[in-house]
């Protein structure tokens, strides 16, 4: 028989557990990096690229691809995502909560996440079945290592509830929705962008604009490649905050993509992310 009671607390810990299940306390690489910001030297950004796609050689340095990348995503409204409501739905044992923005992002206009959620001996674990953005769902086995890092989490915080799967009420999941917007949790804003060449790695930091629940950046390093036509990507590290993503999870997202990057043809191209500035140019 089929437990179907008000666990909330249990959703909402779930999904905040997802969100923290592969991170752990660290110093991400662009912590202490500052870069100046400002409109001239977005417009010094974007006259070096379009120089660049004339010549065949791009060269910017952190300033000018900073400043550059802080004003396009404002321009285009891609600097800030807002919440419109959460709702939640249970069939059979599987419970998917569905996250609607108010307004597309980057052409995605809504967020979710499906699995069940089980006690046994009085100890949590969720099995996620599915997880999308929009129209693009996340392969089974990344879903497969989150959850297992879930679980891991849970495994150290018995509850004590009765065996069996349970439900979380989409009234109560209704309420958290209105309480966010009331609170002005609901959005997240991008004040500025960094970025940092060094050593081949590509730093990419957006600074929030007011902190979330602590967090007040979030940041991605990463070394990119082209070699006999295919494209390479390489993740340093990904971090919220203080909090850095676990290396076997980033290297998982990094498969992933470079699957996709596998099936596009490219030219041959030089990419150099050193000494501050980033350079890319034609091969021959």
């Amino acid at each position: 028989m089929t437990n179907r009671r008000s666990l909330l607390v249990v959703g909402v810990m779930a999904l905040f557990l997802m969100a923290l299940s592969a991170c752990a306390p660290g110093s991400p690489m662009m912590a202490e990096h500052d870069v100046d910001i400002s409109i001239d030297e977005a417009i010094a950004g974007q006259n070096a690229v379009m120089a660049g796609a004339m010549s065949g050689s791009i060269s910017l340095s952190e300033s000018q691809a900073s400043s550059l990348l802080t004003e396009l995503l404002k321009q285009n409204n891609l600097n800030k995502v807002e919440i419109a409501d959460i709702s939640a739905a249970m069939d059979g044992d599987v419970n998917t909560i569905t996250v609607n923005l108010a307004s597309p992002v980057g052409g995605i206009d809504s967020l979710g996440v499906a699995g069940t959620i089980m006690s046994s001996g009085g100890v949590v674990s969720v099995d996620l079945s599915q997880a999308w953005a929009g129209g693009m769902g996340v392969d089974p086995a990344l879903l497969g290592v989150v959850s297992a890092q879930i679980n891991a989490s849970l495994a150290g915080m018995p509850m004590g509830l009765p065996d069996g799967a349970l439900g979380i009420p989409g009234d109560q999941v209704a309420m958290v929705s209105d309480m966010l917007m009331q609170m002005g949790l609901n959005s997240v804003e991008i004040a500025d962008v960094k970025t940092h060449f060094d050593g081949g790695n590509i730093g990419v930091k957006g600074d929030l604009a007011s902190p979330i629940m602590g967090v007040d950046s979030l940041g991605l390093s990463f070394g990119l490649s082209v070699d006999g036509g295919m494209a390479h990507l390489s993740v340093g590290e990904a971090y919220a905050g203080n909090m850095v993503a676990d290396s076997s999870l980033t290297s998982m997202v990094a498969d992933q993509i470079n699957a996709q990057l596998g099936a596009i043809p490219l030219p041959p191209v030089n990419i150099s992310a050193d000494g501050g500035e980033l350079m890319v140019a034609l091969g021959q």
